[in-house]
């Protein structure tokens, strides 16, 4: 299981959404013909700062020896809430250069802390080679994850958890449940599985009839269930009974109402941002799901896999509904063995 153990003392909860980049990057020319320029390479999320990493490059430099180009090289980064008035100005610090015969590429990062909640920033870095500037400048929004319900705005009035089931930052991976488990576990397969006497072809639980139901269940057996119920919902157990795992139309509604922002990165841990789709800048209008992985067996796989509270629709009954965060994907090949240890994200559904 993967967790960020850097910010436990925080009693607020403080991340900054990706940075939305105005690239405006001007090229120079050193006097010897060498172009300069700035890129954004990645931006690492945290609770209260964002590390941002990016690199100096230098095009068609392949007469100049690194070590003149870093010794003539200076830059800084400034960020505030005052685009005309950026109040904060520290120095980027560089890493080793690395480069071929067409350039050379220098490196750096650079951290913006005690963002406050709520707020939009503005940053810009300057890096200078003599006089000459190379300026990359953008807008950053920052926001908070709190613990209470997220509503994002969708037409069932629905409530999503800010968290996963187990976890106690939106960006840790909290607990692996095989479905229709309450409890995590060391061992993710058949033989540990609650509902069943040691393989998929002995289920004592969630065995409809449909499809051969009874050639999967216990000696025949069938219960026509094929939906959890609450004492077999990890989400109901540890969140209370305002909250359940969502069922497969909670998440289609979720994915077609909502704008979904792959490739992010909480605290070092990627995943996918979900945004209101009504409300795109309203900071507390978004929760992160994390690419927490699976379990099967004693293995850990990579991957972002959420249970949905039932089997898969005309499947047979080892069979039940998962979402890959990633891809979207439900419709046509969205199921999981029972037994495989995915993540929960709870919902609450809006009282009728």
């Amino acid at each position: 299981m993967r967790t960020s153990n850097a910010l436990r003392h925080l009693s607020l909860a403080i991340i900054v959404a990706p940075i939305i980049l105005a690239c405006n990057i001007t090229s120079i020319h050193l006097p010897d013909g060498v172009k300069m320029g700035i890129e954004i390479a990645d931006e690492v999320i945290h609770y209260t700062d964002i590390q941002v990493i990016g690199s100096i490059s230098f095009k068609e430099s392949n007469n100049l020896d690194p070590t003149t180009l870093t010794k003539n090289l200076s830059a800084k980064m400034s960020w505030g809430t005052d685009k005309s008035n950026l109040s904060h100005t520290v120095a980027v610090h560089f890493d080793k250069p690395s480069g071929s015969y067409s350039g050379l590429s220098i490196p750096f990062s650079f951290t913006m802390n005690g963002l406050e909640d709520g707020a939009i920033y503005y940053f810009s870095i300057i890096a200078n080679y003599g006089d000459e500037p190379a300026i990359i400048e953008g807008p950053i929004e920052t926001f908070t994850f709190s613990k209470s319900p997220v509503d994002l705005d969708l037409p069932s009035g629905n409530l999503w958890a800010a968290s996963n089931v187990g976890a106690e930052y939106p960006s840790d991976s909290g607990g692996y449940y095989a479905w229709g488990e309450i409890e995590t576990k060391y061992q993710y397969d058949w033989t540990s599985y609650k509902y069943c006497m040691g393989s998929q072809f002995t289920l004592t639980k969630y065995v409809p009839e449909r499809h051969y139901g009874s050639d999967y269940g216990y000696q025949g057996f069938t219960d026509n269930l094929s939906k959890l119920e609450s004492i077999d919902d990890a989400a109901t157990v540890t969140l209370g009974s305002q909250w359940c795992t969502p069922t497969i139309d909670d998440w289609l509604e979720l994915v077609r109402n909502c704008v979904w922002a792959q490739n992010s990165v909480v605290n070092g841990v990627r995943g996918v941002f979900v945004r209101s789709k009504s409300n795109q800048t309203d900071p507390k209008k978004m929760i992160f799901f994390p690419l927490a992985g699976w379990m099967s067996g004693l293995n850990y796989n990579q991957g972002g896999y959420y249970w949905a509270s039932e089997m898969y629709p005309d499947s047979t009954p080892y069979l039940a509904t998962d979402i890959d965060v990633q891809t979207r994907e439900m419709e046509h090949s969205a199921w999981s063995d029972r037994y495989k240890g995915l993540s929960i994200r709870a919902v609450q559904h809006k009282k009728q």
